[in-house]
């Protein structure tokens, strides 16, 4: 096989003649003819000569398709050293021209990142919130757009730097946010008092984990000690009602812990937990959960301040505990997740209080 011959900076002037420049093959060639002498030539160039490579190819991004401009930005993203003006373009560009070199390319720093999450939506971001080693200022502005799926990817990206500040608001975060539970414990990055706070939000089955990874032994309570204990021993808490009684002593009888409750196909224990939670008869926490009415089962969870999606999740695991399985077809999962949240607290203490008071009724 021949060689390729090194590229030079030599560029006719039919190449770039105004006539040449009007037709998009005209614009489409002159962008391969210097993307390549850019690429596959650099070494060539003068520094002028590939400052002026460089303009052209920023002027001429917008006249050539995004498949011409995505093969180059592929190249330029695994550049030894990359041409920074056209990698700042092409990470500005459309998000698939972009993510290539938002993801690798080294020629940007942490304040062109912070650029591009100001100037750019949802998408762009995401893609810095993935790229590796990225620095704590950065971290603390995708923070800020506070946009749960992009809190989540920054959480799972264990090579980003995040300071123990924004871990803190990251941890506040995860009490009403399950999903960052299972990325947060994973991470070495996290102090032994933002470590407690997470150990003390987490669900049971996270619980050990976290407990050895951070060598938590002396900064937890007793109660939780306890608690942890009972979690890794199934057979001490043969009495269900003696565990959901250590959880509630110990701030632990959480919203994921009654998800995961049913996830395990536990209904008995997620209604000793939820009467527990609402302070009522087991007996009626029972009822509401297997028979009562659609608003009886929003009310109550409404009454612990469990969230909206957290009760999407209840409410598909109990879909076939309840005794009318068409509740979920007759409603729609939507629609029910809709009337969840305009419930107020007032009416979920006026349906509790009904429905409390036709139980005892019906006992009578």
């Amino acid at each position: 096989m021949s060689e390729v011959p090194e590229a030079q900076f030599n560029v006719s002037p039919d190449l770039v003649s105004p006539a040449r420049l009007r037709s998009a093959e005209g614009r489409r060639h002159l962008f391969g003819e210097l993307s390549g002498t850019l690429v596959r030539g650099s070494a060539n160039l003068t520094p002028a000569e590939r400052r002026l490579t460089e303009e052209i190819l920023c002027q001429l991004l917008s006249s050539v398709e995004v498949s011409v401009r995505l093969g180059l930005a592929e190249q330029i993203a695994d550049m030894p050293e990359p041409p920074r003006d056209l990698a700042i373009a092409l990470a500005n560009d459309a998000i698939e021209v972009a993510t290539p070199v938002i993801l690798r390319c080294t020629a940007l720093t942490d304040n062109d990142l912070l650029d591009l999450i100001r100037a750019r939506d949802l998408p762009h971001q995401l893609a810095v919130a993935v790229r590796e080693n990225i620095g704590e200022a950065v971290t603390e502005a995708l923070v800020e757009i506070g946009d749960p799926k992009l809190i989540e990817a920054l959480v799972d990206n264990l090579t980003a730097r995040i300071s123990t500040s924004v871990m803190c608001q990251l941890i506040d975060l995860a009490a009403d946010n399950a999903a960052l539970h299972g990325p947060l414990s994973r991470r070495r990055d996290i102090d032994s008092d933002n470590a407690k706070k997470l150990y003390l939000t987490v669900s049971l089955d996270l619980k050990r984990d976290i407990y050895r990874n951070f060598d938590l032994q002396g900064l937890v309570a007793e109660p939780l000690d306890a608690v942890l204990g009972t979690a890794l021993n199934p057979d001490r808490a043969a009495r269900p009602d003696l565990l959901i009684g250590k959880l509630h002593a110990a701030g632990q009888l959480t919203a994921g812990f009654l998800v995961k409750c049913l996830r395990d196909d536990n209904v008995e224990l997620f209604e000793l937990g939820l009467a527990r939670r609402l302070n009522m008869a087991p007996a009626l926490a029972r009822h509401i959960v297997r028979n009562g009415s659609l608003d009886e089962l929003i009310a109550a969870c409404r009454a612990i301040s469990i969230d909206r999606l957290v009760f999407g999740s209840i409410f598909d695991a109990l879909a076939g505990a309840r005794a009318s399985n068409a509740l979920a077809a007759a409603n729609g999962r939507e629609a029910v997740l809709a009337a969840y949240g305009q419930m107020s607290a007032e009416d979920a203490d006026r349906i509790l209080t009904d429905a409390g008071q036709e139980f005892q009724q019906r006992l009578n």
